[in-house]
This record gives C-alpha cells, structure tokens and sequence, in this order.
C-alpha cells in the first residue's frame, strides 16, 4: 500500500499533512512549557500550602484543573503528530456558497492569525457530515440551527507514523475498502477505538439525546462496548460546562473487562472517568470495602452449569433478590427499622410533654420523607430542641408558679403563730427545688436519652439481621413472596452472611438499605454507563437511578448473551416501564461488525433455537475462511488437534487466540493436557490479560473478542438444547474475528445443525 503520488491530489494532500503537522508540534511545544509552568506552580503551592490562605487556596484549585487540562492537551496532541486526521470533508454550505474543506481528527486545532479550522474534531456537530451524510445534499445541526450544502467529497486516509500511506474517495462509511481494512487488522489485547469507520446507526447512539435515558439492543460484535465509551467521549466534548469526567460512571462486567477497555477513552482524549463493576461499586458505595467479600456472579453461574440438579432452585433465590418485588421486602424492612428509632411515647420532661409521639412520628415518618433517615433524625433533633428550649423556662416557671401558690395557700391556712406553717413551707420550697433541680438535670441529656435507638448500624448489619431471622422474613413477605421462597432466601443467604460474605444479587438490597438510611454521601454522578446491561437486575437498575437521582442513562446489551437470566434482564420493556416510567430512546443495533460473515452464519444457526423475538445479527460484507467442524474420537486426540490448529493460527500471523470450554474443569482438564506454558489459563480473578493465546471457560469471554476462536468441547454432552447452553455457544462462536474452529470428543452438538 502506498500513495499514488500521480493522482491530480497527491501533492496537496502531502503538503496539506506537513504544514499541519509543522502546525501541530508548535502547538505541542507551546502546550508543553505551559504544562511546565503550572507543574512548577502547582509543586510550589503544595509544598507551601497555608489552609487559612483563601487566595492561596483557590489558586491552588485553579492550577490543578488547568494542569490536568494541559495535560490532556499534550498527550492528545503527542497523538496528532503520529495520526492528525482520518478523513476529509468537502462541504459547500447553502447560506456560504463557498466550498470549505474540513479534515477531520481526534483534536481539534485552529490557527491562532486567522481562526482557521485546520483539524475538525470528530466529535463537533460538522463533523456528522462524514458519519451520516452522502455526497450530494446533506445537512449538520449547528449550535444556530440546521446547516444545509452540498457535499463534493469525502476522503479517508490512512496516515502512520506522521506519514500518509493511502487514501480513498468514498460515498459513505459503509462497506468500503477503508472499513474493510480496519475489521480485516489483527487484535492484541486491547479495545481500540473506531473514530475514523463509525457507521451511521452506531453514530446515532454516540450522539443521542443525554438527557433521556439511551436503551441499545445491539448484536454481538455490534460495537456496544466502543460505541458507549466514544459516547462518553461525544458528552464531555458538548456539555463540557455541564459534566466533568467525574461526573461519569462505566459499569463493567468484571474488571478484567476494564483491563480490556483501559486504552479507549485516553486516546480519545478523556481521562479520569470513574470505571468500575457493579459489585465494586456497591461495596464502595455501602463503605463495607475493608470487611465485606462478595462472591463473584461467575462463580455461582459455573457452580449452575455443573450442578444442573440445584440450579433451579438457586436461580429462583437470584431472581427474587434481583428483582423490584424483594424492594418491597426491604422498603417494608425500612419502614420498621425507622419506626424503631424512636420510643413509642412522648418526649417529655418528667410528666411535662414537649412533644406528642404522634407528632414525633409524623415528622420521621412524613414530612421529612424525602431525606435519608439519617438526615430525618436529625432535622426530628432539631425539632426537639427547639421544644426544649422553647418550653424548659415555661415548665420552671409553672413549677414555681405552683409552688408559690401552694405556699401562699399555707399562709393563708395556718397563722404565723402555727408551728407547723414554717416546717410546710420549707417541705414544699425543697420539693420546689428539687423538681427545678430534676428538671435542669433531665434537660441536659432529655433528647439523647429519646434518641437513643436513633443510633444507626450499617446497611449490612440490618441485612444480616433480617435474612438470618427465617420468621422476620416470612413475616415482612407476607403478601409479596410466597413462604418457599422466602424460607428459601434464608437458607441460602444466611450462612454467607454469618461470614460477612454476599453474593451480588444481595448488593442492590444493601445499597438501598444504605441509600435510605445514610443517602449518597460521596458521588456526584450525572451519566451512569451500563455495559452488558442484560446481566443487571431491575433491581441494581432500580438502586443505580435511585443514586444517581436522574434520567440519564446509557444502558447497553445483548439479550441473545444473557447467561446470568436468573438475575439478569429477560426483556427491555421492563426497564423501560418499570425504571424510567417509559421515558427512554430505544435503538437496535442489527450489524455486527467483528465476524466474518462465514463465522455470523454458522453462529446465528445456533442463536435460532432460542425463541426470541430479536432480529439475527447482520455481518459486514467480509468473507474469511469457512468455519471448520471437527468430532474427535477420544480427548487426547482433541488435545493434539487443538494443538496443531494453535500452531496454525500463530503461523497465519493472528496475534490473539481465545480456547474456550464450557466449564473452568474442563479447561483446568485440557490444560493440562496440552502441557503449553504459552497459554495464559484465565480463571475470572485476574485484573488484565496480555494477550497471545488465552484459555477460559466461554463465560468469562462475554465482551471480548480475539483474532481466532477455538472451541474445544462442543460435543452434544455439553451443549444441551437448553436455553443457557445456546447463549453459551453463541457467545463462543461470536468472540471471533476472523477463524473459527469446533471441536468436540465424539458427536458434535445438535445445536450446530441448521
């Protein structure tokens, strides 16, 4: 591949690259002594920090945010240098009349002189013209309006290295050489990012509405996962006044998978956005991170998988945690928790009452509703404080008031003469006393004494107490779960939490009891991304949006890869509903944009058994090699088949290869039996993977993909026509880019068979 330097545009496409380039390290080398400068500053300020120095302070603050702005900006342009642009628009606007060329790249970079755009940024609202528009009529939405033109051209380039390589004129961003090359390149062990062949419908996703929650049914090897993180990138670009990359959450499915995605947004020029799994998120969340384990789903799925005769009954335990009818559970468990707080009488000082219970009651239970409890008892505290010092001179007063009045009766009863009358008066001044004394002594201590329930334990401690109490849960079920059921959360919660252990279908009842209790004390969270999204619970769902108190979601998934359905998804009108009273855009995403169309084919025979009512994966017009099927007589036999296809693969120059079985025994079984220390065995506890040839269960491969696939038991004993075992060998056909082999010891499974 190089440029044709013959072609008429050549020269100026060379020459347009060098002043950019020349551009670009001047800018880099200004960006750079500024970052020193403020490096300098900053190092300073710390080192010299006065807490009481307002100035200093907010100077300090000032720094920082612009130092970590500087800091973006050279690394983002480090990248320019090495690739400035991807494509070129020609555009000849309707209210112009002139023709503007726009090159279009990950930065933007304008001449300080003039104001000239000399690289576009692909996410500003011109450059929708690439993604969306064809050549001939097209328009943009503008921060003024709709632009409407003509476009006369648009140019793809593949610039390495500050170099150009090629370039090709195209209509769109579809079925072209350019996308053609990208899908055809060899994985390593990285996500990348797909700037330069977005295509339209992944487009539309990227650049939806933020205020109303996104909801994406997407195919697998739809881009789901690098269409959510450009998204990220996409906001903070156009609402830069509004979110900060701390104000935006991904939720993964494990952090391995966070591993995976880790290079994305950097070269996409966002830093620091809070990354995280639901179950490391909730158990930051509930602040239990010293003390509190969590049992990971995978392994409660590969304990369903080899248990078939128990996992009935344990997937029926995971839905109703997960699900919104266990919140009623817990909203009733709440409930009595905060009537608990305080003592069923009126708060009083001796027989005096400052407040009615009923008042008391109503204030907690009613009027400061909308506040976490903890915040509750204290505006309640408030309440009574206010009563007590309002009322506790009124109560002295009317003590001796009555006192006087009592000593004037004696007075007025018996003469100076009596010998009783002083002996009286003294008896009812010392009784007068001591009850002012009483009073002054119950005042100091009267509303810690009635608040002394009010004490809060942990979210988890309450959980404890009620999923180990069997007769407290039948009791608070009543009406919502039947009795089995609840017996049998019992059963099976109590003796992981007599360990201070959960599993992750408890998190979303110990966030809410958290949430309830204690509020959202830590995160200012306003974008939450839910990748995978089919594995989370209506429940989690239900808690993330409590958290978060807004609208704005971006949730992603594949309801033909819902292996953890005992806890998970089965339907997105349930979300929909049920989480965002039908409030969210929904888009289908129908192309699939990793597999050959060969490897598409075979997968989508398997993914057919499965009754759904959810439109076959669509591959991108690329042909690769046919998938190959092959039963082997014995296991030692599969072991050297894989072997040499290992072999194979490597020589054909594919850089990943993923070995997948059904179970972590039956990859532990086969490990050992290829004896190869070039593959990595992955278990589900590792952070980061890195790269080459990799075994695991196909589980654990959800969201990744690899350059080939070799799946090594595909045989009829293991792969059933149950519906986990059609999720599970689609998912392991699906991982693959370009190669595919099946094997299987003895007769292949029905599952392949059209």
């Amino acid at each position: 591949m190089g440029i044709d330097l013959t072609h008429a545009d050549a020269k100026q496409e060379l020459d347009y690259l060098a002043y950019v380039l020349k551009e670009l390290a001047a800018y880099r080398e200004i960006v750079t002594a500024q970052k020193e400068e403020v490096n300098q500053s900053v190092a300073y300020s710390r080192k010299h920090f006065n807490m009481d120095n307002t100035e200093q302070f907010t100077d300090l603050t000032l720094n920082l945010s612009r130092q970590d702005f500087l800091n973006l900006r050279a690394n983002m342009s480090a990248r320019a240098l090495q690739k400035p642009y991807f494509t070129r628009v020609d555009f000849t606007a309707d209210d112009i009349g002139a023709n503007e060329t726009l090159y279009i790249g990950k930065m933007s970079l304008i001449r300080d002189e003039d104001n000239q755009i000399l690289i576009a940024d692909w996410r500003a609202p011109v450059s929708n013209l690439y993604y969306e528009g064809r050549l001939g009529r097209a328009s943009y939405t503008a921060p003024d309006g709709e632009i409407t033109g003509e476009i006369t051209m648009k140019r793809q380039y593949i610039i390495e290295q500050g170099e150009m390589q090629d370039y090709f004129d195209i209509d769109i961003t579809a079925n072209d050489d350019f996308l053609q090359a990208a899908l055809g390149s060899s994985k390593d062990k990285r996500l990348k990012d797909i700037v330069s062949t977005i295509q339209a419908e992944q487009n539309r996703v990227i650049r939806a509405d933020m205020v109303r929650p996104l909801v994406v049914q997407g195919a697998a090897g739809g881009g789901k996962t690098t269409i959510a993180l450009h998204r990220i990138a996409y906001l903070l670009y156009n609402f830069e006044k509004r979110l900060t990359p701390r104000n935006i959450m991904i939720l993964a499915p494990n952090r391995y998978f966070l591993s995976y995605i880790s290079e994305v947004l950097p070269d996409l020029g966002v830093e620091n956005v809070f990354q995280t799994t639901f179950a490391d998120f909730a158990i930051e969340f509930i602040d239990e991170e010293k003390t509190l384990t969590t049992r990971p789903a995978s392994e409660k799925l590969a304990y369903m998988i080899a248990r078939p005769d128990h996992a009935q009954a344990v997937a029926r335990v995971s839905a109703v945690k997960s699900s919104l009818t266990f919140k009623r559970l817990i909203d009733r468990y709440v409930e009595e928790l905060i009537l608990a707080l305080i003592p069923q009488e009126d708060f009083a000082l001796d027989e005096y009452v400052l407040m009615p219970y009923a008042e008391l009651r109503r204030l907690l239970c009613e009027e400061y509703r909308y506040l976490p409890v903890q915040k509750r008892i204290g505006e309640v505290r408030k309440y009574m404080s206010a009563a007590l010092k309002k009322q506790k001179p009124e109560i002295l007063r009317q003590i001796h008031f009555t006192y006087d009045f009592y000593v004037d009766m004696v007075k007025d009863e018996l003469p100076e003469t009596d010998d009783t009358r002083r002996a009286r008066i003294r008896a009812l001044l010392e009784e007068r006393d001591t009850k002012h004394a009483k009073i002054e002594k119950l005042s100091k201590d009267a509303i810690r004494r009635y608040l002394k329930r009010a004490n809060l334990s942990s979210a988890f401690r309450y959980y404890q107490l009620l999923l180990t109490d069997a007769e407290c849960l039948v009791r608070l079920g009543d009406g919502i779960l039947t009795e089995a059921e609840l017996r049998a959360i019992h059963v099976m919660g109590a003796p992981l939490l007599k360990k201070k252990a959960v599993e992750e279908e408890d998190l979303a009842a110990l966030m809410h009891i958290h949430f309830r209790l204690f509020g959202n004390q830590y995160y200012d969270l306003r974008h939450i991304v839910v990748d995978e999204a089919q594995d989370i619970g209506l429940f989690q769902m239900f808690v993330l949006r409590e958290i978060m108190n807004s609208d704005s979601f971006t949730i992603l998934g594949d309801l033909c890869q819902g292996i953890y359905e005992h806890k998970g998804i089965r339907n997105w009108e349930s979300v929909m509903e049920r989480i965002f009273n039908g409030k969210p855009v929904f888009q289908t995403l129908v192309q699939s944009y990793r597999t050959t169309v060969e490897i598409m084919n075979a997968a989508n025979v398997v993914i057919a058994k499965l009754p759904l009512d959810i439109p076959p994966a669509q591959p991108v017009i690329r042909h690769g090699e046919a998938v190959v099927w092959e039963a082997c007589p014995q296991e030692d036999a599969t072991a050297a088949r894989i072997k040499e296809t290992l072999q194979s693969y490597r020589a054909s120059g594919l850089q990943s290869t993923a070995i997948l079985c059904k179970t972590p025994e039956a990859c532990a079984a086969l490990y050992a039996r290829l004896n190869d220390s070039s593959i990595t065995l992955l278990q589900g506890t590792e952070s980061s993977y890195g790269g080459g040839a990799a075994m695991m269960p196909a589980y654990l491969a959800k969201g990744l993909e690899f350059d080939g696939v070799i799946i090594a038991d595909a045989d009829a004993a293991a792969y059933s026509e149950a519906p986990l075992d059609i999720k599970l060998l689609y998912i392991a056909m699906t991982r693959a880019l370009h190669r595919l082999t099946v094997f299987a010891t003895g007769a292949l499974t029905p599952l392949l068979r059209v």
